[in-house]
């Protein structure tokens, strides 16, 4: 939904093809895993993709640093941090690894 809405509001199609976000299936399970591509402008600091996200993955914040446009996020990275963090905030410590 997020680039379908990002398509339709600048671009003026229903295309997500043309959406300033990709939403990238990573590993397996698939790890759907957003990137903002650098034509990206936040919609003027009102994100349509954020609006429309319909599982709340996506937040907007003013005082966020807008990232370095040189540095390419490479979704697979983002992944595995992604899976490394839920499994350390496991609820009391438990890192899913076996003592022994």
């Amino acid at each position: 939904m997020c680039e379908l809405a990002c398509a339709m509001v600048r671009e003026k199609v229903f295309n997500p093809k043309k959406a300033r976000i990709k939403v990238n299936l990573i590993g397996i399970p698939e790890i759907p895993v957003p990137v903002y591509t650098r034509k990206c402008d936040t919609c003027g600091g009102d994100p349509v993709c954020v609006k429309y996200c319909e599982v709340h993955a996506l937040t907007y914040s003013e005082e966020n640093p807008k990232q370095d446009k040189k540095k390419i996020i490479i979704p697979e990275e983002l992944a595995e941090e992604w899976l490394k963090n839920a499994v350390d905030s496991k609820p009391g410590g438990e890192t899913g690894e076996s003592e022994g």
